[in-house]
């Protein structure tokens, strides 16, 4: 046994440290913020196949056999440990009564050799021990890197399934030179961008007129924060490390460097906010399903060779949405909600359910609300509504209760919708008929 430790010890790499799943090794020095649900046995006995269309289907270069194999591994050392440790229980049991009888050359030799068996179980457990902790860890971030599963109306291709309006394929400008003419904004950077004259009325308008019509939808609004640790986006299915969604602060005064769970900046109109207020939240049932809302920035990482423009800001203002469940068929609701809004800004846009291919890890399903850029002759998505299931309760322990079992509820979230980007898209579409970008409707929003 010991030979096998030392050779595994070996070929084991710890590159990557998590801080949604925190080994026992490591809680000395990093605080366990919470211990993910890992249901894997039960995935591979109900619906394996199922498993690999999924990843397959999202073209996902995940090897389930190895994933498997490892999680098998796993298993086995821990129904290893558990036998040296009964056995030396029964061991440490076995001396206690020996030592109780009468003094005897013969007992005193069985308990010498008791207490030297004893001391070969225990560095056999803490050797067994020591290796199970890098093996434990990666087993289960390869299981925590599965992908969520597919919803039913998730296909292999975009599915548009309602539209508003036409769109005209007459190429015009790109909204920056036309805004920079109208005197609507100073873009410098991706980062900074001033919006002014009417693209700020619209701005404000659009804001108060959703933030009004999901108040009368039942919505609650949100104050969210600005800011979250890498647990909430490790337990959304992303990788902190690598994270487009949010800007990671690096050297402040309150974290070290070389630890895993960072401070990001993600904005208060984010799913990752709304997940960092519910993680470890009980939800009582008699309060679901709960119809949240925030009217927020959101940041995010735009590389470098980004065009310059609207669409490709690196904060925006959004409003973003967030349902909790218990049945997620709420698909047409979404639908039909999401065009009595964007109809009344009289603009052409479309809804699409996305492909597999072209979904996060974490999503099941998302609809896609997508304007016409007329300087690209494409599409730009300026919105979208996620299915996520109950993928992300389970990695946040965000439960509740029903007949007196423990449930976790589905999430439903995303971003209704993106200014800037609506800007963008209005400017290049309006200036085919010459109308003003504020519209007649929007006016009565201005306060």
């Amino acid at each position: 046994m010991l030979r096998q430790v030392l050779a595994l010890r070996i070929i084991i790499n710890r590159q990557f440290s998590s801080a949604l799943y925190v080994t026992g090794d490591k809680a000395h020095k990093q605080f366990a913020v919470l211990k993910p649900i890992i249901d894997f046995d039960d995935q591979l006995k109900s619906r394996k196949d199922c498993l690999i269309e999924n990843i397959k289907a999202r073209q996902l270069s995940i090897d389930l056999n190895k994933v498997e194999e490892r999680w098998n591994y796993f298993k086995e050392i821990e129904r290893k440990k558990e036998i040296l440790e009964e056995t030396k229980a029964e061991i440490g049991h076995n001396i206690s009564k020996l030592m109780k009888l009468d003094n005897d050359p013969d007992l005193e030799k069985e308990i010498e050799k008791l207490k030297i068996h004893l001391r070969l179980v225990k560095d056999e457990v803490k050797n067994l021990r020591n290796l199970s902790y890098a093996v434990e860890e990666g087993a289960a971030l390869q299981v925590l890197s599965l992908p969520n599963v597919l919803h039913p109306k998730t296909t292999q291709c975009e599915l548009e399934v309602y539209r508003y309006l036409e769109k005209s394929d007459t190429r015009t400008e790109n909204h920056v030179e036309i805004g920079n003419k109208k005197g609507y904004f100073k873009l410098i950077n991706h980062m900074t961008c001033y919006l002014k004259s009417e693209a700020a009325l619209f701005e404000l308008a659009v804001q108060n007129y959703f933030s009004q019509e999901l108040v009368n939808l039942n919505y609650t609004q949100f104050s969210n924060s600005d800011f979250v640790k890498s647990v909430v986006i490790e337990g959304c299915g992303s990788d902190p490390s690598a994270c487009w969604d949010g800007l990671t602060l690096e050297n402040i005064h309150c974290i070290q460097n070389e630890g895993s769970n960072k401070l990001h900046l993600v904005g208060a109109s984010s799913l990752y906010s709304f997940m960092a207020y519910f993680t470890k939240h009980f939800v009582h049932i008699t309060q679901l399903p709960v119809k949240a809302f925030c009217v927020g920035r959101k940041y995010r990482t735009v590389q470098s060779t980004s065009p310059k423009d609207l669409f490709n800001l690196s904060q925006s203002s959004e409003i973003s949405l967030f349902n909790l469940l218990l049945d997620d068929d709420i698909l047409e609701n979404m639908v039909d909600e999401v065009a009595t809004l964007y109809r009344q800004l009289g603009l052409h846009f479309r809804l699409v359910l996305m492909p597999a291919n072209q979904l996060s890890k974490a999503e099941s399903l998302r609809l896609s609300i997508q304007m016409f850029s007329n300087s690209s002759l494409s599409y730009v998505e300026v919105g979208f509504v996620s299915f996520y299931e109950d993928y992300l309760s389970k990695r946040l322990l965000l439960s509740c209760s029903q007949d007196r079992k423990g449930k976790f509820p589905n999430v439903v979230g995303g971003s209704l919708i993106n200014a800037q980007r609506v800007i963008g898209c209005a400017l290049e579409n309006n200036v085919l008929k010459q109308k003003p970008l504020l519209n007649d409707f929007l006016s009565k929003y201005i306060c």
